[in-house]
């Protein structure tokens, strides 16, 4: 009972705010004395007359109202807790049963025919209502002969003729009262209009057209069915489209897959070239050392590269680009841009800078030329050590999974016989 604490709390703030200067029109400071007077003074009415009284005797609700959940506060000497219960709904007369069953009769006679004009041409489904007058009846059905109709309400026309009488049984539960209504319904052909009409006469025709006792080498479609003119068609089978589909996807497939190889072509190319550049810069600076002209250091690197390639029959992009050089300078190409184009044409970090070092020095002259290549060439072995212990940790990295492989096949032959060496 907090109701009457909170219109004092706001009594109290209003007034305090008055105090203030708060300006509150008196409509409105009327108009929340008397809801909270109201509200309180139900509070106060609920509390002593509901709450603080202990309650034996519940009324039941009428019939028409059903069964009613009541929660309740329940209290013992050391516990209370809250407790929900049904109380059941009072039980009808015999006149106000009868009453009913016959209101639910007649709303089965309305809906159960659904479609169908009435009980004497029932052509199309049933309208199999599970529930009567707002739900206080409950109604289950049975046809004879047993199978006419479905369960869904539909006419299973194997079971029943064109012209037979079927007998609609529709048990009514109410409240423990049970009370069968029954009447009769004539099965006529269904109207061809309609979608369950237009599929009973196909489905005639198919069957007809299904004989396997038929002499005949062909079968002739019909042309009407149910009075319903028809034209049969073979059904397109869009090969064509799937095919062109197919097609269209592979031709992607195959770009991508081409796209694909050339970046993995030009990785491998990228990664031989870093391959070869120490050991180019090596030999250049050895040869640059012992007084041979950068153009004679680069034809003889490429005439050994030469050699070994007639033996093991496999090209070397790094040689191959030295090789292009040596070719330039033979066709009249100057030295100096012959040896700018290595860079170009490699297309790679480590040969453009091998370029651009040659290039200026020989631009002012080969003073300076061997300590540039020797600086050059330590660096280069020094990226070679850094490439190598990557590669070594990727390939150990790489041989992770398989090990973990092995490890859990060494455990089962471990493990296994063991396991079928103890008796339970």
């Amino acid at each position: 009972m907090i109701a009457p604490f909170l219109f004092a709390a706001a009594l109290a703030v209003l007034l305090f705010g008055k105090k203030k200067g708060i300006r509150i029109e008196k409509k409105y400071l009327l108009l929340l004395i008397v809801a909270g007077a109201v509200s309180s003074g139900y509070g106060i009415y609920e509390w002593f007359s509901v709450v603080k009284t202990a309650e034996t005797v519940v009324e039941r609700p009428e019939a028409e109202e059903g069964n009613e959940k009541e929660t309740f506060l329940l209290e013992t000497e050391d516990d209370s807790r809250e407790v929900t219960v049904e109380i059941p709904g009072m039980d009808y007369s015999d006149d106000a049963a009868a009453e009913i069953f016959q209101k639910a009769s007649e709303e089965i006679d309305t809906k159960i025919l659904k479609d169908n004009p009435d009980a004497e041409h029932v052509s199309t489904g049933l309208d199999l209502i599970e529930t009567c007058c707002d739900g206080a009846v409950d109604v289950s059905y049975s046809f004879s002969p047993i199978g006419s109709v479905r369960s869904d309400g539909s006419i299973n026309r194997n079971k029943v003729a064109e012209g037979e009488i079927v007998e609609v049984s529709a048990e009514m539960t109410l409240k423990g009262r049970t009370e069968v209504y029954s009447f009769p319904i004539k099965i006529v052909r269904p109207d061809a209009n309609t979608e369950e009409g237009f599929q009973y006469y196909l489905n005639e025709a198919v069957s007809k057209m299904e004989d396997p006792s038929a002499p005949e080498k062909t079968v002739t479609l019909p042309e009407k069915i149910g009075g319903k003119s028809v034209l049969w068609k073979r059904e397109y089978s869009y090969t064509a489209e799937e095919i062109t589909a197919l097609l269209i996807g592979a031709g992607i497939a195959i770009v991508l897959g081409g796209k694909e190889e050339e970046k993995k072509k030009e990785k491998e190319k990228k990664e031989e070239l870093t391959r070869d550049y120490p050991e180019i810069v090596s030999m250049l600076s050895l040869y640059v050392g012992a007084g041979v002209s950068v153009k004679g250091a680069f034809k003889r690197i490429y005439d050994e590269y030469l050699k070994g390639k007639e033996k093991t029959e496999k090209e070397r992009c790094g040689y191959e680009a030295i090789g292009r050089v040596c070719r330039d300078i033979e066709g009249g190409r100057s030295e100096v841009s012959a040896i700018e184009r290595l860079g170009t044409c490699t297309d790679h970090r480590s040969y453009r800078k091998l370029s651009l070092l040659l290039s200026q020095n020989m631009r002012k002259g080969a003073e300076g030329l061997i300590s540039s290549l020797e600086k050059e060439e330590q660096e280069a072995f020094e990226e070679r050590k850094n490439r190598a212990k990557l590669l070594g940790e990727q390939a150990s990295t790489k041989l992770l999974f398989p090990m973990l492989g092995l490890l859990g096949v060494v455990m089962v032959i471990m493990v296994v016989p063991a396991v079928m060496e103890i008796k339970f």
